[in-house]
């Protein structure tokens, strides 16, 4: 079996972080063979006590920068691991996660593996709804822009030590750029569906915060890439357009959602409100810098 370390960046996350811990014993993988790596981010809350009760896992702090991909790189530095498996602190993952993701790995000679991330609800309400139909969309980000998200991802160790590490100034999009630096390097990546772990799906408080982090995310990036003004404000003037009715209820019927008119109506209108929350982010981004 190979030697797997496990990634898990921590910022205030003491009222999810026992179900990730609990998922993570129960793995389907031998113990022997696991390095658990949890780093806390400067948390003001009890999460360092939650990790520290647990055994078999290593706490480390990063406490020069806030953010998810310097703590991840805290931990790339210290694991040691053939296989880097990323999860988030509000994740749960299924029994038999690694195995899948390895198996895809190894069988078909990848370079990294996206794995399935499902979505549960709390309310099911039109934003939690929404959230799962447009993030962390794993297997359609693998076959459209050879890209994962790190909320489940598999990348062989020595790709960080050819191409580098996360963005760690990065507060959104890291995982992102990083896998399509790796893509366009002629690194292999494939998604793998039983490969699972389960994420909550936001509320409308917690969508918003997040859709107004990746317009600045999105703003960061494309200010690094070079790209152009003409495109860059071409891409704002879209950010206020509405969703299409029909690319919403298609992809209500791809996740077995009945789109009945009423949900389809709160939900467009979320999806408006969220585009809106993405663009505000963007521009916020442009005044502060």
């Amino acid at each position: 079996m190979i030697k797997v370390t496990i990634i898990v960046p921590v910022f205030n996350a003491q009222s999810t972080l026992a179900k990730l811990l609990n998922s993570i014993v129960e793995l389907n993988y031998p113990k022997e063979q696991l390095q658990v790596l949890f780093v806390d981010n400067m948390s003001s809350d009890k999460s360092p006590d939650i990790v520290r009760n647990f055994g078999d896992v290593e706490l480390l702090f990063e406490t020069k920068l806030q953010g998810s991909y310097a703590a991840r790189n805290k931990a790339i530095e210290a694991a040691q691991g053939e296989i880097i498996a990323f999860t988030d602190s509000d994740c749960i993952v299924s029994p038999g996660w690694l195995n899948e993701g390895l198996e895809e790995m190894m069988a078909n000679n990848i370079d990294i593996v996206a794995g399935n991330v499902e979505f549960f609800y709390e309310k099911k309400s039109a934003a939690e709804i929404y959230d799962s139909l447009v993030n962390m969309q794993n297997e359609i980000n693998v076959r459209e822009r050879k890209i994962g998200k790190t909320a489940n991802l598999f990348v062989r160790k020595h790709l960080f030590n050819e191409i580098g590490l996360f963005d760690a100034n990065l507060r959104s999009g890291g995982d992102v750029e990083w896998t399509k630096k790796a893509t366009d390097a002629g690194f292999t990546i494939s998604y793998a569906s039983k490969a699972i772990v389960y994420h909550p799906a936001r509320n409308y408080k917690e969508l918003i915060i997040k859709q107004v982090r990746v317009g600045r995310g999105q703003m960061k990036l494309w200010f690094k890439d070079g790209k152009r003004k003409k495109w860059i404000a071409n891409r704002i003037f879209s950010g206020f357009m509405p969703v299409h009715f029909k690319a919403l209820k298609v992809s209500m019927l791809n996740k077995d959602i009945q789109p009945t008119r009423f949900k389809i109506i709160s939900i467009w209108l979320i999806a408006w409100i969220a585009k809106l929350s993405t663009n505000y982010g963007r521009l916020t981004y442009c005044i502060g810098k």
